[in-house]
């Protein structure tokens, strides 16, 4: 759970280096989630980032059945002052159980 938190002036990795930031891929969020398996993420404010305020994987879609022991929930949270708010990237693994089929289903 990642409740409540304020983050505040993160600079991107580039900033420290800027002979090489043309070439500086990195772009972590203040607050990741991205390799979580289960994220509730509630309350928390982000401002004053160079890139990224959250970088996460997303929500599972709304009809999908979730294993036992897995809750994912993003609600409430803030972003002000950054270059993107919410980041989902393409090369990001995502949720293995969320992959457009429902689980515990049988076929006929």
């Amino acid at each position: 759970m990642i409740q409540k938190n304020l983050v505040s002036t993160v600079y991107w990795s580039g900033t420290a280096r800027p002979q090489v930031a043309e070439f500086n891929i990195n772009y972590d969020g203040a607050i990741m989630s991205r390799d979580a398996t289960s994220v509730v993420m509630k309350d928390n404010l982000v401002a004053g980032v160079e890139r990224i305020a959250y970088r996460i994987q997303g929500n599972s879609c709304p009809e999908k059945s979730l294993p036992d022991g897995i809750n994912n929930d993003y609600d409430n949270n803030e972003a002000h002052s950054a270059m993107a708010g919410v980041v989902l990237w393409p090369t990001d693994q995502g949720f293995q159980y969320d992959t457009g089929r429902k689980l515990n289903s049988t076929r006929d």
